[in-house]
């Protein structure tokens, strides 16, 4: 069983036969509780005096404090201490046993009588100072909190192609639908919080047994003026044993800083509308000229270069952060042979907009 302090002034016990539940104190003056069966985590204090946990399931991990008071951590192979136990010998109990003085009968020629006032000797009392009490405060350690910082969503706009008009030879409408692709998300699961319980050290109670008053009475001598010196007092000054004050350094805390990936937007600007009328002549070829090959270079926040080829024979390979190459195949150039019919309205359906949701990784 354990007892500590809420922030509502109560106090509260737990129990905990294993010794596996870890017991600290956050920044606001809460209590919290974690479970660490194992005793793979540790608690260190940050700069800002805020709690924060670690994982080190084989212990390999120490802390050191640098010259601007910033904690650090650095990796060693543990040697395990090996357990100290101390046993408290109690004093023994001291008994002094006090040997009567010799009775002496001595024959004294008749005198007159003489009154002989005997001085008793005085009390002598022994004082027993008890050892004082220690009581160690045990300062828990305080909750860590981690915010988790989600990246931003990035969200890429593919702007449609206008549509084109063209007055061509009548043939069927033909309409292409662009399947896109199946968005995909990937969830992380984050590790589960661990609470680790500190168990405080029993407290030891040594009683010191006061020695045993004895009384001596003295007989007196007859008719002898004897002066009997009392013994001076002794006071037995019991010096308590060393109080040794442990003070538990925390641990401090280490911020992890992830930096969110920058949003890249992909502007793709799209062609201009263009009507072409034919007139009808008989075996008339009509060819269409495409455009000069336009490259627009886009370069991004996070320093990615998206190379725009038009139609005709381009190739878009887009490489993001993952070294993913997109190969994306233009349509093949077509040299359409219009011959007099009547006119025919080709719609071109535009592609969908697809909507990318990166999902941020969790905080380690």
């Amino acid at each position: 069983w354990k007892l500590f302090h809420d922030p509502h002034k109560q106090w509260k016990l737990f129990h905990d036969p294993q010794q596996q539940w870890i017991l600290f104190h956050d920044p606001q003056q809460q209590w919290k509780l974690f479970h660490d069966p194992q005793q793979q985590w540790n608690l260190f204090l940050d700069p800002q005096q805020q709690w924060k946990l670690f994982h080190d399931p084989q212990q390999q991990w120490k802390l050191f404090l640098d010259p601007q008071q910033l904690w650090k951590l650095f990796l060693v192979e543990i040697v395990p201490r090996p357990t100290t136990t101390v046993d408290i010998v109690p004093r023994p109990t001291a008994t002094v046993e006090i040997v009567p003085r010799s009775t002496t009968t001595v024959e004294f020629v008749p005198r007159p009588t003489t009154t002989v006032e005997i001085v008793p000797r005085p009390t002598t009392t022994v004082e027993i100072v008890p050892r004082s009490t220690t009581t160690v405060e045990i300062v828990p350690r305080p909750t860590a909190t981690e915010e988790i910082v989600p990246r931003p969503t990035t969200t890429v706009e593919i702007v449609p192609r206008s549509t084109t008009t063209v007055a061509i030879v009548p043939r069927p409408t033909t309409t292409e639908e662009f399947v896109p692709r199946p968005t995909t998300t990937v969830e992380f699961v984050p590790r589960p919080t661990t609470t680790v319980e500190f168990v405080p050290r029993p407290t030891t109670t040594v009683e010191i047994v006061p020695r045993s008053t004895t009384t001596v009475e003295i007989v007196p001598r007859p008719t002898t003026t004897e002066e009997i010196v009392p013994r001076p007092t002794t006071t037995v000054e019991i010096v308590p044993r060393f109080t040794k004050t442990v003070e538990i350094v925390p641990r401090p805390t280490t911020t992890v800083d992830i930096v969110p990936r920058p949003t890249a937007t992909v502007e793709i600007v799209p062609r201009s509308t263009t009507t072409v009328e034919f007139v009808p002549r008989p075996t008339t070829t009509v060819e269409i000229v495409p455009r000069p090959t336009t490259t627009v270079e886009i370069v991004p926040r996070s320093t990615t270069t998206v190379e725009i080829v038009p139609r005709p024979t381009t190739i878009v390979e887009i490489v993001p952060r993952s070294t993913t190459t997109v190969a994306i195949v233009p349509r093949p150039t077509t040299t359409v042979e219009f011959v007099p019919r009547p006119t025919t309205t080709v719609e071109i359906v535009p592609r969908p907009t697809t909507t990318v949701k990166i999902v941020p990784r969790p905080t380690t």
